[in-house]
């Protein structure tokens, strides 16, 4: 029986396949992610030619070839349901981490998913919620179904927000009217002494109140600082933020750049319609100040759908793929490096020329802050775009801030200023030591 009806059923279902890989891929995302889905198109194609070749194959090898393809497909599910219910299981790093962690602090090192914990704690507050970036937006087709013509800069408003977890435990912040990590008064304040742009480090991943960035430099100047940083947010995002946000009285603005992929994301984000209305029209607004409740509101969606988005993942074997792609394919990020030779810095430069602009209209000083990539600290790396940004940044009058520079290169043992001397985000150390250069370079 099930050799009669396996070629049909295998020609229906690989087309089926190809047919919903095309729909997400063409129709939803507009193409945007053409080559994420390039792996599932391979699949699937290659499935749809095995199925009309096993039409004319002898039954008994029409057999081996059904026995072999369960076999397959047995294994990679049985290996993408380990992955998903045990996302430690093959990963060394966060072994180490567990076990120092445990040993110094005679605490369990807290291994639940974003969402794991996101759901424990709603259970006894509804005021819980996760940090959502806005850079998801760029691939989210479900923000369409609610409103089209916006593009939220910020994360939920007004609650207590779970980020991330590099140290043990999961950092949470109350967010702020906006939804950024400040705390809520900042925006009470006349006059602004300092703000604060960029990604995940501006942030305060994955550090708790009072050792990020923001919070460093509140202390030292005893004035109103506002963080307009964002995980995951690249240049465009963040000129974006600073058109919607910045107080009319501020006094400095901090652009603090990450070399590691800050360009990478540009050019994503320069895919967007929309994001490229704050280049091509300087009057261009979203009036987000005014739209909180409408941006709360595409953000719990998206967190509806993400809890969908596991189910579609396990069908899509998205643990198997990552997986491969980071302890198979990724060859010492020699894929990642030869992407980046290839960068156009010119877009980049661009954005920091209004950016620049922006700043003096709003008499505000600019300031750039360069961090450097943390892969410099365990393997061999040459960032050519170092030279031609700190050039084009000096050619235009910007106060240069080299953190490899004033931070890690002055360290004795740099892996101090890092969770457990293991690289990722700056652990409370090494936020410190960011904000003090900024002061210092500010004030000097």
């Amino acid at each position: 029986m099930l050799n009669k009806i396996f070629s049909p059923f295998l020609l229906i279902f690989s087309v089926i396949m190809f047919g919903y890989i095309f729909f997400q891929s063409e129709i939803i995302l507009n193409s945007e992610k053409r080559n994420y889905y390039l792996l599932y198109y391979i699949i699937s194609i290659t499935l749809i030619i095995i199925s009309i070749i096993s039409f004319f194959l002898d039954k008994k090898i029409r057999t081996y070839l059904i026995i072999i393809l369960i076999s397959i497909f047995s294994t990679l599910y049985i290996f993408e349901i380990i992955l998903s219910y045990d996302n430690y299981f093959f990963n060394k790093e966060i072994k180490l981490k567990e076990k120092i962690y445990n040993q110094k602090t005679e605490k369990l090192y807290d291994k639940r998913s974003k969402f794991k914990i996101y759901k424990d704690l709603k259970k006894n507050n509804k005021n819980i919620t996760l940090a959502v970036p806005p850079f998801s937006y760029l691939f989210e087709g479900n923000l369409n179904k609610i409103k089209k013509d916006i593009f939220p800069l910020s994360g939920i408003s007004n609650s207590k927000t779970i980020h991330c977890n590099e140290s043990g435990f999961y950092s949470i912040y109350q967010s702020d009217r906006y939804g950024f990590n400040n705390p809520d008064k900042e925006w009470d304040n006349e006059e602004v002494e300092i703000l604060l742009i960029g990604d995940s480090f501006a942030h305060g991943a994955c550090v708790n109140r009072p050792n990020d960035i923001g919070s460093v430099l509140r202390n030292l100047t005893d004035s109103p600082i506002i963080n307009l940083g964002y995980s995951s947010s690249g240049p465009l995002i963040e000129y974006a933020s600073l058109r919607e946000y910045t107080p009319k009285k501020t006094n400095h603005i901090v652009w603090i750049y990450f070399e590691g992929n800050d360009l990478d994301d540009l050019q994503i984000e320069l895919q967007s319609k929309l994001l490229n209305k704050y280049i091509t029209n300087l009057n261009y607004s979203q009036k987000l100040k005014n739209n909180q409740m409408l941006i709360d509101l595409v953000s719990n969606q998206l967190l509806v759908n993400e809890k969908k988005y596991y189910i579609k993942n396990f069908i899509k074997l998205g643990n198997f793929v990552n997986f491969i792609k980071q302890h198979i394919l990724s060859n010492n990020n020699k894929i990642y490096q030869k992407i980046d030779e290839k960068k156009n810095i010119n877009d980049f430069i661009d954005i920091i020329k209004l950016a620049n602009k922006f700043a003096k209209n709003n008499n505000s000083k600019f300031y750039f802050v360069y961090l450097p990539d943390t892969r410099r600290l365990i393997q061999k790396y040459s960032n050519k775009n170092y030279d031609s940004i700190k050039y084009e940044i000096n050619r235009l009058g910007i106060p240069f801030l080299d953190i490899n520079k004033e931070v890690v290169e002055k360290e004795k043992n740099p892996l101090i200023l890092f969770p457990f001397e293991i690289i990722n985000h700056y652990n409370s150390y090494g936020y410190n030591k960011v904000a003090n250069s900024i002061y210092k370079m500010i004030y000097k």
